[in-house]
């Protein structure tokens, strides 16, 4: 999403402002936190022929999801790669 070199990489310090992608436009292969989510859950369902069991959470599909130690909309994009999931449900079933 931010095309940057998450913080606990070594030449961090070095890359921290510098976007990586394309010399002519490296954000042109950036996408939004709304898109990003979408791409990970719908699309992603989409791609793999299972829409009409998962990729959103309701009635009639799988319920997949993970509970976040952070709100995912409200964190700073830098801070993106700290997050952590603090569980895991799979089918409606807690599994971590």
């Amino acid at each position: 999403m931010t095309r940057t070199v998450p913080h606990d990489h070594p030449e961090y310090e070095q890359y921290k402002d510098v976007p990586m992608g394309p010399k002519e436009n490296p954000l042109s292969e950036a996408v939004s936190l709304e898109d990003m989510i979408e791409m990970y859950t719908r699309r992603a369902a989409y791609q793999m022929f299972f829409d009409d069991v998962a990729g959103c959470l309701e009635a009639g599909k799988s319920a997949d999801f993970v509970i976040l130690n952070e709100t995912i909309t409200q964190t700073e994009a830098e801070f993106l790669d700290r997050i952590q999931a603090e569980s895991v449900y799979f089918k409606g079933h807690k599994i971590v």
